[in-house]
């Protein structure tokens, strides 16, 4: 019987919520493969280095697109290359790379494609540290702290373009033309490679508007723009992360029971739970606190003068 025709499942309830998944306990030794033969593909081919030979050229049948290889060494002292990140997960899963493994990256050639050894000394890591560090793989070591990071990208994103929207209704009431300026400079210093046609846009904008600006009041508008979206950043980073990281942190936890794992991962601990809710809470507190003692009294002030 082939050792992944069958196996049953054991649900290893552990003391966090953030480690009841159903993910597969650490291996111990004499111990099986995780048996994922029905769900996954057949698995990315390795190419074996040997040592003394690591110096040779590669063979024109190998050539491949430009990327950047990963070199992966093993504890029984094989060598394994691999195109990119994402050729490493099915192996991973089928635990055949153990995450005592160490990965070195290995540079793209700019002739014929093929990876080779980088000419700048490469950092060594072991297989379990580099993966919680690249996005694809993440979740096979860290399932709950791979959402926990979508939710705070997402947040941010979300509560960003809320934000957005309403400073550019609240300048439009004000006067229409620095709603435009508003939009405009947000698109110059968002925009990655089209500022140029849009700072001539803005430039013909203001020629075009000359009779009904004031010149002299418009070097303070801009500013006080620039000033209006490092307010929208802010209020993003603080709010859209901080409620978007406890989002995540409860989904995370509760996918990571159906998560496919790696077979070896270690337990993620309490990282999960003090960045999603600990974190957040304290930068709400300190927002809170900043407004209600710092930008409440100054707006008073200036209004009352």
């Amino acid at each position: 019987m082939s050792a992944f025709s069958k196996q049953s499942y054991s649900k290893p309830w552990r003391r966090s919520m953030f480690e009841v998944t159903l993910c597969p306990p650490a291996q111990t030794a004499g111990s099986r493969s995780l048996p994922y033969s029905g769900a996954l593909a057949k698995p990315a081919p390795a190419v074996a280095v040997d040592p003394q030979a690591a110096g040779a050229p590669a063979s024109s049948t190998a050539a491949a697109k430009p990327n950047t290889g990963l070199e992966i060494a093993l504890p029984d002292g094989r060598v394994l290359e691999f195109a990119n990140a994402e050729a490493l997960r099915l192996p991973i899963l089928r635990g055949e790379l153990p995450r005592a493994a160490t990965v070195k990256l290995l540079g793209a050639s700019s002739g014929g494609g093929q990876a080779t050894k980088s000419a700048a000394p490469a950092k060594i890591r072991t297989l379990e540290e580099w993966a919680k560090s690249n996005e694809k793989l993440r979740p096979l070591y860290a399932p709950v702290w791979a959402v926990t990071l979508k939710g705070a990208v997402w947040g941010f994103i979300v509560v960003a373009i809320l934000k957005t929207l309403d400073s550019t209704v609240m300048f439009f009431r004000i006067n229409p033309l620095v709603g435009l300026l508003f939009l405009w400079l947000g698109a110059l210093m968002g925009s990655p490679k089209w500022k140029k046609q849009i700072l001539y846009a803005g430039i013909f904008l203001l020629f075009a508007a000359r009779n009904a600006i004031d010149f002299g009041a418009l070097f303070g508008v801009i500013q006080s723009l620039f000033g209006a979206w490092f307010g929208v950043f802010v209020f993003a980073a603080v709010f859209g992360v901080g409620a978007g990281m406890p989002i995540g942190t409860v989904t995370g936890a509760i996918r990571a029971r159906r998560a496919r794992c790696a077979p070896d991962r270690q337990g993620e601990g309490m990282k999960p739970a003090i960045w999603g809710f600990a974190v957040p809470a304290i930068a709400f507190a300190g927002a809170a606190i900043v407004y209600w003692r710092i930008v409440m009294p100054y707006f008073i002030k200036e209004m009352s003068q």
